[in-house]
């Protein structure tokens, strides 16, 4: 083992350039650095200075002490990282083991190949990418780039990230929440700022969100419990089932729209219905809520309880959830189901039951009061003019049919003149091109011979007589032809 000290000058600064090994950074109240190496060989050690204060390099494990309001930088780390009670600013630029840090000033993160657990600084910011999961705690404020994971996030000031590959769970959150995507289930309980998010592709759960919400796209259920803020807006959209379950003393605004049904066991003034929406004011209003579902909006009052044991989970137990086979999607999901399952489905129903029996005594007395001779003369009347009317209606489609037959008359006989005519072109140009190749053998250089009846053999001998006399044909050839005539 190999234990160093290194003094340090004021005002320099500690980088950790390559630690190859695992590596723990501790603060302490030295004015110097001690390095502390699992090693015996010298070599694996290399200490240079720079412009900015302290160089080292470690080609195997090691633990480090540094004067806790130091500034430190480690530009790699190959295996784990652990650093606590640096109040300095920290920077990593690459983790390829899990990074854990605890009471800490100011953490900027580059990139963590693997898991994060931060717990008890003043902020945390991670400029690239968490490539594990990540869990936050105790800190003013939270801001992370990207988490390829799951991210749980306690007890903050403020928390904003981009984007979360796996499950969102928030808790205690005094400031606002700002998220971009999730890709898995989200649960926010007890958050007193504005919650913004873009899109949650799974089930979100609330309670206690006392900033108001703005959930741009929900792709699975909702479930919203507890108090609202005053004077706050809630807009949800999800694709799934809505449950809502808010105090006793809750003041809303409420417009709810379904894909399926709207179903209510809570009094709302002015409340205006439709098969698949419903509004009114609950309380004295002063907040707005607005939900729009794909399937069902069930509203209440009311507690919907939280168990504690799955709030512990969400809590402490992100180190024991592989190991005991949870799969904390699940949790959330089967969390969410049990909450839809809590509102009271009877007593909506038997509310319903309630209100379509009021509407059909309302109607029953109407009918009762109407003077049905005065309606039988009225519907006579009615009936009289709509008959005329589709008379009317009838005559004007049978002209209609007339017209368009004439028209489509005139086309066909249009059309059999264009085919007489394109015949009759056809016919020429046929007689014309028998014309232009019709010719008769002759020998060459004798003009052609106008047409004429076909010769008799007399006056074909008479012909080859002449040629003969004439010279121009021979007397064998003469022969020849004779002999073809007899």
């Amino acid at each position: 083992m190999i234990e160093k000290q290194i003094p340090l000058a004021e005002g320099a600064q500690v980088t950790l350039l390559e630690m190859k090994g695992d590596l723990k950074v501790s603060g302490w109240d030295e004015a110097y650095v001690q390095v502390q190496m699992d090693s015996d060989a010298e070599e694996d050690l290399l200490i240079g200075e720079s412009p900015t204060g302290l160089e080292l390099s470690a080609r195997s494990s090691c633990e480090v002490w540094v004067p806790a309001n130091v500034p430190v930088t480690v530009r790699q780390a190959k295996g784990n990282l652990k650093v606590k009670e640096v109040q300095a600013v920290f920077k990593t630029e690459q983790v390829h083991g899990d990074l854990r840090l605890s009471d800490m000033g100011e953490v900027t993160i580059d990139r963590a190949h693997s898991n994060l657990k931060a717990s008890d600084l003043s902020s945390l910011r991670v400029t690239d990418v968490v490539a594990g999961s990540a869990s936050v705690k105790a800190m003013e404020s939270a801001d992370l780039q990207a988490v390829q994971g799951s991210l749980r996030a306690k007890a903050l000031d403020r928390l904003q990230v981009a984007h979360v590959a796996g499950e969102l769970v928030v808790k205690d959150v005094e400031g606002p929440v700002q998220a971009g995507r999730v890709d898995g289930n989200a649960v926010l309980k007890d958050v007193g700022g504005m919650v913004a998010i873009d899109k949650v592709a799974g089930n979100l759960m609330g309670r206690d969100l006392l900033g108001g919400v703005k959930a741009g796209k929900i792709g699975g259920n909702l479930v919203l419990s507890g108090d609202l803020g005053s004077g706050c807006t809630y807009q949800f959209r999800t694709g799934g089932n809505a449950a809502l379950r808010l105090a006793e003393d809750a003041n809303a605004s409420v417009t709810l729209k379904a894909g399926g049904r709207v179903m209510s066991t809570a009094t709302l003034a002015e409340e205006v219905r439709t098969g698949n929406t419903l509004s009114g004011i609950m309380g004295d209003g002063g907040t707005e809520l607005a939900v729009e579902a794909g399937g069902n909006v069930i509203l209440g009052r009311g507690h919907v309880s939280w168990h504690e044991d799955e709030e512990e989970l969400w809590e402490e137990a992100e180190d024991e959830l592989k190991p005991c086979g949870i799969s904390l999607g699940d949790e959330i999901s089967r969390q969410v189901e049990e909450s839809l399952r809590a509102i009271d489905v009877e007593e909506i129903g038997r509310r319903a039951s309630e209100s379509i029996e009021r509407a059909m005594a309302q109607m029953r007395t109407k009918l009762e009061s109407i003077d049905w001779e005065r309606v039988g003369h009225q519907a006579e009347g009615t009936m009289e003019r709509a008959l005329g009317q589709m008379q009317r209606e009838l005559d004007r489609l049978s002209e209609k049919a007339g017209r368009q037959q004439e028209k489509m008359q005139r086309m066909a006989e249009q059309r059999q003149r264009q085919a007489e005519r394109q015949a009759e072109r056809q016919a020429e140009r046929q007689q014309r091109h028998a014309a232009r190749v019709h010719t008769v053998a002759w020998q060459s250089g004798q003009p052609k011979p106008a047409p004429a009846p076909t010769p008799s053999f007399d006056a074909e001998r008479l012909s080859i007589l002449t040629m003969v006399e004439q010279g121009q044909i021979s007397i064998q050839e003469a022969e020849t032809l004779l002999d073809a005539l007899r």
